[in-house]
């Protein structure tokens, strides 16, 4: 299980990740992926199924 702290870095993560994803998307094609991208897809995941005003902070805050 995760804790707080844990989940609070995952979604300062993803939420820089989504404001460079272009970068983010051209290093992929140099580089390869980086482990944001499992861990974006992981909290996307969960919010398909959270109460619709959680998926409406987290859709307006992070994607």
């Amino acid at each position: 299980m995760l804790t707080l702290k844990q989940i609070r870095n995952d979604l300062k993560d993803i939420r820089y990740y989504h404001s460079r994803k272009e970068a983010f998307e051209q290093g992929f094609r140099v580089v390869g992926t980086n482990d944001i991208v499992s861990k974006t897809k992981r909290y996307n995941t969960a919010m398909q199924s959270a109460p619709t005003r959680l998926y409406d902070i987290y859709v307006g805050l992070y994607a």
